[in-house]
């Protein structure tokens, strides 16, 4: 397909026939069905004749109707997505802040290490468990 376009004397004939080239790519993907990047006889002939005449009301909302669903479905996906980044980089941030001691009162405050008290300094070592509230009602686990 890409040769198609980019061929110069073919890009003429497309251009010819008022074919913009992302017009032939599409056309192209729709008649592929199998994804094999080859259109047989059997795909151009049925292709053809789904493709022919203009779309039905029916169509038209029912495509909208699929493209609303989806679009709410991506919003919460990304939603749901973003409040994860968002509590692993606050986590990161207090990792960061553990590893270079870099605490202000109010987060000293907030924060427990739990550490066995026996350890002769107060730095405990990465194997064991901290655990920093990030929110009143969070905490992470590093």
């Amino acid at each position: 397909m890409e040769y198609f376009i980019t061929e110069p004397t073919l890009g003429v004939y497309l251009e010819a026939l008022g074919i913009s080239a992302e017009s032939a790519r599409t056309l192209f993907s729709l008649l592929d069905t199998d994804k094999s990047g080859h259109i047989d006889i059997e795909e151009f002939s049925e292709g053809c004749q789904r493709i022919q005449g203009e779309a039905k009301s029916m169509d038209i909302h029912v495509l909208i109707y699929q493209i609303k669903q989806f679009l709410t479905k991506w919003n919460e996906f990304t939603e749901h997505a973003d409040g994860h980044f968002d509590r692993m980089s606050r986590g990161m941030d207090n990792v960061r802040r553990q590893a270079t001691g870099d605490f202000s009162s109010e987060e000293r405050r907030r924060c427990s290490f739990n550490v066995d008290e026996t350890l002769p300094s107060s730095r405990a070592s990465p194997q064991e468990r901290r655990s920093c509230a990030a929110d009143e009602d969070e905490s992470f686990d590093v």
